[in-house]
C-alpha cells in the first residue's frame, strides 16, 4: 500500500468521526471512517445586523461494521467572536428530540483549519442508525468582517457527502460576498443565497464577508 499523503502529517476540525474507526484511503482526504457515511448535510446560516445564527442538520448512514458510540468533534473557526447557545440534538421521526451531552474540547488531529472553540458531542450508536435520524447542531455568533463555517471534516466519513445544501439568509443585507467551497451561489433570490453539491468531499467550507 502506498503511504498516506504528506499533508496528513501536518493535519489542522463541522464534525469529526472517532479516530479509532478511521482507515487510510489513497485519495483526498487520505483517511475516512470505516463504518458510517454522511448521507446529507443541510446548513442554514442567517445573517442579521447583530448576530449570525447557524443551524446544521446531518444525516448519517451505518454502512458496515458494528454500531459504535461516538464522540463527534465540532470546531468553530477562528474568525468571529465566541459562540453562544451551542446545543446538539438527535432528531428522529415520531420521537421527541434528544439533547446530546456537549463539552468544551481541544481540536482533534484531523485538518479543518484554525479553530477558536471546539465542542465534543457524545452520540449513542442507535442515534446514528435509525431511519430518518439526523443530528442537529445550533449556535449563535457575533461576527463583523469574515465569517467561516467548517465543512472539511465532513470529508472524513466514508465516501463523499451524498448531498450538501447550504442556505444563507440575509434579511438585513449584511453579506457582501459569499462562497461555499470556493463557489458563488447557485441561486440567489431576495434575501436568500443557495448552493447544492452532490457527491462532494468538502475542503474550503463556507466564507462570508459581513458588513454592518
Amino acid at each position: 500500500m502506498r503511504s498516506l499523503h504528506p499533508a496528513l502529517a501536518a493535519l489542522l476540525p463541522a464534525v469529526l468521526p472517532a479516530c479509532s474507526s478511521l482507515q487510510p484511503v489513497l485519495r483526498y482526504p487520505w483517511v475516512e471512517d470505516r463504518y458510517v457515511s454522511l448521507a446529507g448535510e443541510s446548513l442554514v446560516v442567517t445573517v442579521r445586523a447583530d448576530d449570525i445564527d447557524v443551524d446544521a442538520r446531518l444525516a448519517f448512514r451505518q454502512i458496515d461494521g458494528p454500531p459504535l458510540d461516538r464522540i463527534l468533534t465540532f470546531p468553530i473557526p477562528a474568525a468571529g467572536a465566541s459562540v453562544r447557545n451551542f446545543f446538539a440534538h438527535a432528531e428522529r421521526p415520531g420521537f421527541a428530540p434528544v439533547q446530546l451531552p456537549v463539552s468544551p474540547a481541544n481540536p482533534g488531529w484531523l485538518p479543518a483549519g484554525s479553530a477558536s472553540q471546539t465542542f465534543d458531542v457524545s452520540v449513542a450508536a442507535e442515534l446514528l442508525r435509525g431511519r430518518g435520524s439526523v443530528l442537529r447542531f445550533h449556535y449563535r455568533q457575533t461576527t463583523s468582517g469574515l465569517f467561516r463555517y467548517t465543512l472539511k471534516t465532513g470529508a472524513y466519513w466514508a465516501g463523499p457527502i451524498a448531498r450538501l445544501d447550504v442556505l444563507v439568509i440575509d434579511p438585513d443585507q449584511c453579506v457582501a460576498v459569499a462562497t461555499v467551497e470556493g463557489r458563488r451561489p447557485d441561486r440567489a433570490q431576495g434575501q436568500t443565497l443557495a448552493w447544492t453539491f452532490l457527491q462532494v468531499e468538502p475542503d474550503q467550507g463556507v466564507a462570508l464577508e459581513v458588513t454592518r
